[in-house]
């Protein structure tokens, strides 16, 4: 995924996690900025309530701490996608490694029932 960079004009390679990171960001500035400018343009004789006030900081709490969780299911995503590669790569040599013994376990009864019987040829 590229973003272009509106300031410099110039594209860069972004990962989805790091744009969805790069919006979040951008979405709590812009929270901030309209908080304090709703704050700086109020009404003097009639202000925010209280309550409206603190319901807006806790929607801006529950915000950063979801942004929060987001990025650590993602890390968990990529952890346990990296885990399960490995795991089928282990599973496959092991598989390939069964097969192995299996043949040569073949061999070795082939061979012992070869000299068993010339054994009894020869008694």
């Amino acid at each position: 995924m590229s973003t272009v960079n509106p300031i410099a004009g110039g594209s860069t390679a972004v990962s989805g996690t790091e744009a969805a990171r790069q919006n979040a960001a951008l979405d709590q500035q812009q929270f901030l900025t309209l908080l304090v400018a709703q704050l700086e343009n109020q009404d003097p004789l009639n202000p925010v309530e209280n309550q409206d006030f603190i319901a807006q900081l806790a929607t801006f709490s529950s915000l950063e701490q979801l942004i929060s969780i987001n990025e650590g299911v993602g890390t968990l995503t990529d952890t346990l996608a990296a885990f399960n590669e490995t795991a089928d790569v282990a599973q496959l040599a092991a598989f390939s490694s069964l097969e192995q013994l299996a043949s040569i376990n073949e061999g070795v009864s082939a061979l012992t029932s070869a000299l068993t019987a010339s054994d009894e040829d020869a008694a």
